[in-house]
């Protein structure tokens, strides 16, 4: 059954698996949260703005101008975690990437599709003459591509943590001993629970950002609008989050990981992570039928919406470990502490956050200067 791994390494880790576990989830932390934006926050702003939403202080105008941003940040914060897993993981990844070679490496092509589709759709709601058939043209072109290399990477590391299917696939996607990397891992109800818990976790998170964009434009986060919109739509996502993760832990989970994960010590893990939605619900719940000042309580949310993605990213982690353990595929390495290269990381990603603070203080401020210049000509002109 594991017959098909990869050799162990002779190349020792480079720090301890617990310091590579944190880099990794940290990683996919950061990478999740731009990327749960694209998934659920594109279709949403487009149909908002198609049914006349387009003001220039618009939610979907505003988010739609992002886009670009989100996507390149996703995908750079993306790598982290991804090369992480191919210095643990190395032995299970890269054969199921394998048996799936064709797909995997449709990711590029997939990927530039949606960079140039993503540019295309911000250039459009920033034209004063934007053509709702060409954005919305653009945008399905992006979404479909981006969900499509959800799809793959979903089956990728579903397949990593489930070698028993690995000869079957092997046989059936093969002959005389050779691959043809034309296998997906569609047959697992895993796969596609995972797939489902990512799109509830996306609703989610893009409830949060309009409150979050008038937060960092200086602006108060109580425009009713733009509530309701937050409000329906991570109600709709922790629903959704409900019966896909209910259905996750509880219909796809082997009995051995399941058990572990219900027992001391994974229990509080489990469970914060399961009802971890019904805080920034309550919270954005309070802010749509509260009157006055709400910016401390809407930070707050945010912070608690950042919370249940950064559990979600922990227990998915914990969760592929126990899975890897079951099938004896935690292989012990040798440890040779390369304590140059780790801090150089840690400087460069210290370094890089700090710059795309900075960059995105920029740009707000220059928004937030653009929309009070707007609004005061408006003001003048009227008078």
């Amino acid at each position: 059954m594991t017959d098909l791994s990869a050799p162990p390494s002779p190349i020792p880790l480079p720090a301890p698996l617990g310091v590579l576990y944190v880099l990794k989830t940290v990683g996919f932390i950061l990478h999740v949260i731009p990327m749960n934006l694209w998934c659920a926050g594109v279709p949403l702003a487009v149909a908002l703005w198609v049914t006349g939403q387009r003001s220039a202080d618009a939610w979907p105008r505003r988010f739609l101008a992002q886009v670009p941003f989100f996507l390149a940040f996703g995908i750079n914060a993306g790598i982290v975690p991804l090369l992480f897993t191919q210095v643990v993981y190395h032995h299970v990844f890269y054969p199921a990437t394998i048996l799936m070679a064709w797909f995997w490496f449709a990711v590029i092509p997939l990927l530039l599709t949606a960079y140039v589709a993503s540019y295309r759709v911000a250039d459009e709601v920033r034209s004063d003459q934007a053509r709702p058939a060409r954005l919305v043209l653009w945008s399905v072109i992006a979404w479909v591509c981006l969900w499509c290399i959800g799809f793959l990477f979903a089956n990728a590391f579903s397949l990593m943590v489930r070698p028993d299917r690995w000869a079957h696939l092997a046989e059936q996607h093969g002959s005389s001993g050779a691959v043809f990397g034309t296998a997906l891992n569609t047959a697992d109800p895993a796969m596609w629970a995972r797939w489902l818990v990512m799109l509830a976790l996306a609703l989610t998170t893009t409830a949060w950002h309009p409150i979050a964009d008038r937060l960092l434009r200086r602006q108060e986060p109580n425009d009713r609008g733009e509530l309701s919109i937050a409000t329906v739509t991570y109600l709709a996502g922790a629903m959704f989050f409900a019966v896909a993760g209910t259905w996750y832990a509880f219909g796809t989970w082997p009995p051995a990981v399941r058990e572990q994960m219900l027992a001391i010590p994974l229990l509080p893990l489990t469970v914060a992570t399961a009802l971890a939605p019904a805080v920034p619900a309550g919270i954005v719940l309070w802010m749509r039928f509260l009157s006055g000042d709400a910016r401390k309580l809407a930070w707050v949310g945010i912070a608690a919406q950042a919370a249940v993605v950064a559990l979600n990213a922990i227990s998915r982690q914990v969760v592929q470990h126990l899975e890897l353990s079951a099938f004896g595929l935690i292989r012990p390495r040798p440890i040779a502490f390369e304590l140059w290269p780790v801090a150089v990381f840690l400087l460069a990603a210290l370094i890089g956050g700090s710059v795309v603070v900075v960059f995105l203080r920029m740009a707000y401020t220059s928004w937030s200067a653009a929309g009070s210049m707007t609004a005061e000509g408006s003001v003048d002109t009227a008078g």
